[in-house]
């Protein structure tokens, strides 16, 4: 296998974080620096897994295991394996908006076994971000920003999940489990946190 050229950064938080400003913010600077990127964002509505994803965050009556609902958000992010790869050994960056530590924070959150999900990252592939960018929030800053863009989906309701998604990212960071982390305090201004994105960006990519 060709030697991995590009980085792959990938900007995670609990639901109204900041995480997709941040990310495109991130992905105009890197084009306006004629720097090669690609984005992409979790879940992907788009996609097969995607679409189920949304049903299920949006239609109460569904009702999944914390291992469907495992295997679900991780198969989103499989099935663009060879994209992430493609992309990476082309040189290009890739700019995630959310990737595999999501997943492990909000499902291992629902029950999932976190040996199990790091195992399942293993055996599949899933590349560790060379950066993993964490903006810290209160689960009460999630709710009321979220509350103020319109109706909650089932994650973005529900305190006890945040709660719990928030500690175990703290967690995830503090093992540096699957890449390198980088905890920022996301209640600052959107300008403060987009300073420090791109510092770590940039000392990334440069490494």
């Amino acid at each position: 296998m060709p030697l991995k050229k590009g980085k792959l950064i990938a900007i995670e938080g609990i639901d109204g974080a900041g995480g997709s400003t941040q990310t495109n913010m991130l992905v105009a600077f890197l084009a306006a620096q004629k720097i090669g990127a690609v984005k992409l964002s979790y879940p992907d509505y788009e996609g097969i897994p995607g679409q189920a994803i949304r049903k299920y965050l949006e239609d109460r009556s569904q009702q999944w295991s914390a291992k469907t609902q495992f295997l679900l958000f991780a198969a989103d992010m499989v099935k663009d394996l060879a994209l992430v790869e493609d992309a990476l050994h082309a040189g290009k960056h890739v700019i995630a908006d959310r990737y595999y530590a999501s997943t492990i924070a909000y499902q291992c959150s629902a029950g999932f076994p976190l040996p199990a999900a790091l195992n399942f990252g293993a055996v599949f592939g899933i590349p560790k971000p060379d950066a993993i960018i964490y903006l810290d929030i209160r689960p009460g800053t999630s709710l009321a920003r979220k509350a103020s863009e319109g109706l909650l989906d089932r994650h973005e309701e529900d305190t006890g999940l945040l709660r719990r998604v928030a500690a175990q990212y703290k967690s995830l960071a503090a093992a540096s489990a699957y890449g390198k982390w980088h905890v920022l305090d996301g209640e600052a201004s959107v300008a403060a946190v987009f300073s420090r994105v791109q510092e770590i960006t940039l000392e990334t990519i440069r490494q």
